[in-house]
């Protein structure tokens, strides 16, 4: 008897299919959310990556600060000029200029939170958190200072709070117009409060200014020392090279005084009737002072020491994570310090000297040493540590760095 042919069916293992499942559906909402995630941070890091790009050519190009301050003044006093003189009811320049303004202001806080990741470009709410504490308690420290300072200071920190207030409320203004124009076109209705609020501040903002510009004016008048303030606190780049940076030249460093126990009073006496420049003996002033908490993470001790630089160096400028470009055309090899004064003194801060190796981290003080260059000194700080075993570890080191004219010295805030 003659047997029908049999026809084998191909079996698919259950590995592949499971496998091709995975790939293209979600087993369960909790997959789903989690591929969400995934999807929504790259394109996170991606929005973070770009307005880091952007922050950076501003930085190439004039720097932050001028662009902020050339967008402002265009929107507060410009812009709404040139919209009177020619009888523009629909305010237009104000309208674009305050858009333009906003944009960028957006960018640059995209930029800020990008600048909160870590060296994996990992970003978590603590460092978040932490920064905008920071500068919380930097200004509540600025405000509660000023009562404890000669009227002369004093008078001088009430008339720039009138001044930015005045261009503060000007600008919400802007924002009003901006609003309200766009409300009452789409729904064909006056919107009062807004229009109240802007009649109201067109009557008293001028006088705010002018008030605090005439107390100025004449602070300026009687202390020449006032516009240095004024101009290392808001018009930093307008300072001479000469009064603002420090001259590398003029710090005398030698084996003896490499690694300062920051708690040692003869120590610092020592460093202090060196002769250094005004800046640099400020800093070893508050690094005296300064008594770090126990942090979980470095960020936390920058941060701390931001807010401790603020209060005891008064008209300073305290940068975090500041930018060092090494090639215009490749932002993958920009360096980022971790604290920087005034433009001139470089802090790479460690927590202890245990944690880290020796060599790595002479390796990250060489490079930043030769980065640097002559812009200033550049400061390894050790919020705690045995002062004994670093003073053993670096001073060979940063002698052999002193012979080729870097300038590089060492603290430890906490000894143990």
């Amino acid at each position: 008897m003659e047997q029908e042919p049999t026809i084998t069916t191909p079996v698919t293992p259950v590995d592949s299919v499971t496998e091709e499942k995975k790939k293209n559906n979600f087993q369960t909402a909790a997959d789903a959310g989690r591929k969400g995630l995934e999807v929504t941070g790259r394109f996170l890091t991606k929005m973070l990556d770009f307005a880091d790009g952007i922050d950076r050519w501003f930085q190439l190009h004039g720097g932050k600060l001028k662009w902020f301050i050339g967008l402002s003044f265009g929107v507060v006093v410009v812009a709404p000029l040139i919209d009177t003189l020619r009888g523009d009811w629909r305010d237009r320049w104000t309208a674009w200029s305050t858009v333009f303004l906003l944009i960028f202001l957006f960018v640059m806080l995209l930029a800020w939170l990008g600048s909160l990741r870590d060296d994996e470009g990992n970003w978590s709410l603590k460092r978040v958190w932490s920064s905008i504490w920071t500068n919380i308690q930097i200004n509540i420290n600025f405000i509660i200072d000023g009562f404890n300072l000669p009227k002369e200071e004093l008078f001088y920190r009430l008339s720039t709070y009138l001044m930015l207030g005045s261009f503060g409320w000007k600008a919400l203004q802007n924002v009003s117009v901006l609003v309200r124009k766009f409300y009452e076109s789409t729904f064909h209705t006056k919107w009062q409060a807004l229009r109240t609020f802007e009649r109201t501040t067109n009557q008293w903002t001028p006088w705010v200014f002018f008030l605090g510009l005439a107390i100025l004016l004449f602070l300026i008048y009687k202390n020449k020392t006032i516009w240095k303030n004024l101009v290392q606190d808001f018009l930093p780049f307008l300072a001479s090279t000469k009064e603002y940076k420090i001259d590398n030249s003029t710090l005398k460093l030698s084996s003896s005084n490499l690694v300062i126990n920051a708690k040692d009073k003869d120590q610092v006496s020592m460093m202090l009737n060196g002769k250094h420049p005004e800046l640099f003996n400020d800093f070893i002033k508050a690094i005296q002072k300064w008594t770090p908490k126990s942090f979980d993470s470095e960020f936390e001790f920058e941060n701390n020491l931001k807010a401790h630089l603020k209060r005891n160096i008064p008209h300073s400028s305290v940068s975090t994570q500041y930018r060092i470009i090494v090639d215009p055309a490749d932002k993958r090899k920009d360096f980022k310090a971790d604290v920087v004064i005034n433009d001139t003194i470089l802090i790479e801060i460690k927590k202890d000297n245990v944690s880290s190796s020796t060599k790595y981290v002479f390796d990250q003080v060489y490079k930043y040493s030769d980065l640097w260059k002559d812009a200033g000194p550049v400061v390894l700080l050790f919020c705690y540590g045995d002062y004994e075993k670093v003073k053993a570890d670096f001073v060979p080191r940063l002698t052999l760095l002193g012979k080729d004219d870097k300038k590089v010295i060492a603290f430890v805030a906490r000894p143990r």
